[in-house]
Protein backbone atom coordinates (compact mmCIF):
# COMPACT_ATOMS: atom_id res chain seq x y z
CA UNK A 1 0.00 0.00 0.00
CA UNK A 2 2.78 2.43 0.58
CA UNK A 3 4.40 2.05 -2.51
CA UNK A 4 1.33 1.95 -4.82
CA UNK A 5 -0.11 5.11 -3.90
CA UNK A 6 2.72 7.24 -4.25
CA UNK A 7 3.34 5.10 -7.67
CA UNK A 8 -0.37 5.89 -8.91
CA UNK A 9 0.13 9.53 -8.15
CA UNK A 10 3.45 8.90 -10.20
CA UNK A 11 1.63 7.82 -13.33
CA UNK A 12 -1.44 10.27 -12.54
CA UNK A 13 1.08 13.43 -12.98
CA UNK A 14 3.33 12.34 -16.24
CA UNK A 15 -0.27 10.87 -17.97
CA UNK A 16 -2.28 14.35 -17.21
CA UNK A 17 1.04 16.31 -17.61
CA UNK A 18 2.12 14.53 -20.99
CA UNK A 19 0.17 16.55 -23.33
CA UNK A 20 2.38 19.41 -22.38
CA UNK A 21 5.72 18.14 -22.22
CA UNK A 22 5.07 16.23 -25.90
CA UNK A 23 3.94 19.55 -27.40
CA UNK A 24 6.84 21.27 -26.09
CA UNK A 25 9.53 18.73 -27.70
CA UNK A 26 7.63 18.94 -30.69
CA UNK A 27 7.46 22.65 -30.98
CA UNK A 28 11.80 22.12 -30.50
CA UNK A 29 11.78 19.70 -33.18
CA UNK A 30 9.49 21.06 -35.55
CA UNK A 31 11.08 24.16 -34.88
CA UNK A 32 14.54 22.78 -36.13
CA UNK A 33 13.19 21.31 -39.38
CA UNK A 34 11.61 24.80 -40.54
CA UNK A 35 14.54 26.13 -40.18
CA UNK A 36 16.34 23.31 -42.20
CA UNK A 37 13.28 23.90 -45.00
CA UNK A 38 13.91 27.39 -44.64
CA UNK A 39 17.86 26.89 -45.86
CA UNK A 40 16.99 24.49 -48.65
CA UNK A 41 14.63 27.20 -50.08
CA UNK A 42 16.94 29.82 -49.85
CA UNK A 43 20.07 27.30 -51.60
CA UNK A 44 16.97 26.27 -54.28
CA UNK A 45 17.35 22.82 -53.32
Amino acid sequence: MAISFPAMFVVFVVTFSAPWWVARRNRRHQEEIDRWRQWMDEQHL
